[in-house]
């Protein structure tokens, strides 16, 4: 059990989708999320079991499955109607990728109630168009996050890969998001600042080995433009200077299994 029970939900790429690893204290969930129009169910249920077989070798108990679901992720073209308004899931659904609920629902609470405040809670067309634009904005940003997770991936073992990778403008993804990436890197590259959205890209597309600046524009920086070239080192210098305090204090806590043992459940050892 310690082995399995982690601080933080997994998430693993399959040839046709994504294997999403929940660990709780009684049990670890696994949701397969994958795409039917490249794999048919029982393709898509031998792949999972298999990955099930080689990921839990240890475990000796035969795991339960659940029926599978069909989702979509879709947005309300207008969450706020007469006097009916959708926040959250109620307003659109994103896959688990990345979880977003908890951040869409304060970001549509902030919209809705900064609205209300303006004149006593009275309200007119306009405002609910306000709210119905703002929220759709922010959802469709949030998709696109969470496209780049299939667009800057380096998969190319199957049909659903090469489909999500070399098609930027797809019916899951809409926007063109490679531009909406690229379009942040000059100022990145040069002030860096880990809690601004656009680091969290920047993180994203390096933690995929898709790097804002290789080695051949850092030389050239070297000749061409010594003061970009010197912010870059620094980024880098402060960039791991930050990374080792992290894993220096991570050492410092018991494991998720021993914490949960100790505090939550307070089981003897």
């Amino acid at each position: 059990k310690e082995e399995d029970i982690k601080s933080y939900t997994s998430h693993i790429a399959l040839k046709n989708g994504w294997v999403q690893i929940i660990p709780l204290w009684d049990k670890t969930e696994l949701n397969y999320f994958y795409d039917n129009k490249f794999i048919n169910d029982d393709e898509a249920f031998f792949e999972f079991k298999e990955f099930i077989k080689n990921k839990f070798k240890h475990v000796t108990k035969p795991p339960k499955f659940i029926q599978k679901k069909r989702i979509n992720q879709r947005v309300c073209e207008e969450p706020w109607v007469k006097n009916v308004i959708g926040i959250g899931k109620s307003m659109g659904y994103l896959e688990p990728l990345v979880s977003f609920d908890k951040a869409i629902i304060t970001k549509n609470l902030i919209q809705l109630l900064g609205i209300l405040s303006l004149r006593n809670n009275i309200y007119s067309k306009i405002d609910q168009q306000r709210y119905n634009k703002n929220v759709t904005i922010l959802f469709n940003s949030l998709q696109n996050y969470i496209g780049l997770y299939y667009k800057l991936s380096g998969r190319e073992d199957s049909k659903y890969w090469i489909y999500n990778t070399m098609n930027l403008h797809s019916e899951i993804h809409s926007n063109n998001i490679a531009l909406d990436l690229f379009s942040y890197i000059p100022s990145i590259i040069t002030f860096y600042d880990i809690h601004k959205r656009e680091a969290s890209i920047v993180n994203l597309s390096i933690g995929m080995e898709h790097y804002p600046v290789n080695q051949l524009e850092f030389n050239y920086m070297a000749i061409n433009d010594l003061y970009r070239h010197q912010k870059v080192k620094e980024t880098h210098i402060n960039w791991t200077k930050t990374k080792n305090q992290i894993i220096t204090y991570l050492k410092t806590l018991p494991s998720p299994y021993k914490f949960l043992k100790e505090n939550i459940y307070n089981l003897d050892t």
